[in-house]
């Protein structure tokens, strides 16, 4: 059987999905978390060689039998961590996490002789913290010795593609999230600050859906990846994109993961908007995306605070059920689920009007409803960049139905449920799977998984009007 792999190097572990050629199939599984550390307020990390170890770990656990063969493999990632390395490709520090808030401000920004403005035009991406490039250049300024040893910043999906070539390289979607990336000229924006254009910005780097390469043999490399290329794949949220079967004009794609991101396919970059990110995708299109940085990781804060743990397996669809039992409005309970204000920096999260008849139901939908009016803020920007139609979701809460139920009322919108929850993952797998032309281009592959839906859910025709009243005055408590 000849299969590719689609790897997904998320906030909190590796994913993998084996996609069977011949039967278009998810045929393997393979999940492994790491460590990521809060160092102090502000301050997260985690050690880019367990990152690595973990991935091969990963690997080795598929257990192909010796008739298989992988002809390719895709590695996605949300890429707004960077990991300093040297020629050698061995890191220098510790890998600084997406939500490490080490940045240089967007207006700090015209010390390099370039505006906020001037800088979003050219890369479409926002100078907000999640940015490599806000981190890298306060690392420039700050740990000066680190900057000036340091060959290459890669993203961990740079990271382990040059572990696996045995060579420092670097891709387009990398490079976009770090913050060099031209979006009308597709290339590497390698002039960016004038004579201040740090050296590592120059650096080859390679498109979408390219063939970077055969993977370099080790020790005890398994025979069945013997001779498989290395593909080049998008982010985490344009990958998500194709894999939950959204590559279709109008429909979009929410990840209802850690934090809750929207975007949808178009044919060109939208810069209106300052907080609009501009992703890429293979074959010349784009995917514009936006999210306020509510999320997931509010309901990990709620499971924290009521059972002192997250790791709750079913008790989430206990949660969930609960919620249900609670009218609209959570009885004038009103929650704020943002606890890390990248693209909000002014919005404080927090409780409002709690009181002696509200319990741990109320909790839950308070929660269930102010990320719905989040998702709906969000939706409204992305709407900026084109009609929209249905959303399609995938991600951890895309299981609970009692969410999604208020998220349809919310939002007005059909829901589609992707049936395949490791959306991104798959996304790899399928931009790999046009690579070795078993697609024949990314539309086609994504259409391949329109019609593999786990449930859809539509507005509730009882509540959509109550919920409009309250998104207003959600946004007028939330200015």
């Amino acid at each position: 059987m000849k299969f590719v792999l689609g790897i997904d190097v998320g906030t909190h572990g590796v994913r993998i999905l084996a996609y069977d050629l011949d039967s278009k199939k998810v045929v393997k599984r393979i999940k492994r978390d790491y460590f990521r550390e809060n160092i102090s307020h502000g301050h997260q990390e985690m050690d880019a060689l367990d990152l690595k170890s973990t991935f091969f770990q990963c690997i080795h656990d598929l257990d192909f039998t010796e008739k298989d063969k992988v002809l390719a493999l895709g590695i996605t990632h949300q890429r707004g961590t960077i990991i300093p390395i040297d020629k050698e490709l061995k890191p220098l520090a510790a890998a600084i996490c997406d939500s490490d808030e080490r940045a240089i401000a967007a207006d700090e920004i015209e010390k390099y002789g370039i505006t906020e403005n001037e800088y979003y035009n050219i890369t479409g991406c926002p100078l907000v913290s999640f940015n490599g490039m806000s981190k890298i250049l306060w690392f420039m300024e700050n740990e000066r010795e680190l900057f000036d040893s340091a060959y290459s910043w890669l993203s961990p999906q740079d990271y382990l593609i040059s572990t696996l070539l045995n060579e420092v390289t670097t891709t387009h979607g990398s490079i976009l999230r770090n913050g060099y990336y031209n979006i009308a000229e597709r290339k590497a924006a390698d002039n960016i600050f004038g004579q201040k254009t740090p050296n590592f910005i120059r650096l080859k780097s390679r498109g979408l859906g390219e063939k970077l390469g055969i993977i370099k043999p080790w020790n005890d490399m398994p025979r069945w990846l013997e001779g498989a290329y290395v593909v080049s794949v998008p982010g985490d949220q344009p990958c998500g994109l194709i894999g939950s079967g959204a590559a279709n004009k109008g429909d979009i794609a929410m990840n209802l993961g850690t934090t809750f991101v929207l975007s949808l396919l178009s044919e060109k970059y939208f810069l209106g908007n300052k907080k609009i990110t501009n992703e890429i995708l293979p074959g010349g299109y784009y995917a514009p995306e936006f999210g306020s940085g509510a999320g997931g990781q509010f309901m990990d804060w709620v499971a924290r605070l009521l059972y002192g743990t997250t790791d709750l397996d079913s008790g989430w669809q206990e949660l969930d059920d609960i919620a249900q039992t609670i009218p609209p409005g959570s009885h004038d309970l009103h929650i704020i689920p943002l606890l890390w204000q990248v693209t909000s920096p002014n919005i404080q999260g927090g409780i409002k009007r709690i009181s002696s008849i509200h319990t741990k139901a109320h909790i839950v939908r308070a929660a269930y409803e102010g990320l719905a009016y989040e998702a709906k803020i969000s939706l409204e920007t992305i709407e900026e960049a084109g009609n929209t139609s249905d959303i399609r979701v995938y991600g951890g809460m895309s299981r609970l139905s009692g969410f999604l139920q208020i998220l349809s009322s919310v939002t007005n919108k059909k829901i589609i449920v992707s049936k395949e929850g490791e959306a991104s993952a798959l996304g790899a797998a399928l931009v790999s799977a046009v690579a070795v032309h078993s697609f024949d281009n990314i539309i086609e592959a994504s259409k391949s998984r329109q019609d593999k839906v786990a449930n859809i859910i539509r507005p509730n025709a009882m509540e959509v009007d109550y919920y409009e009243r309250g998104f207003k005055k959600y946004k007028g408590e939330r200015a």
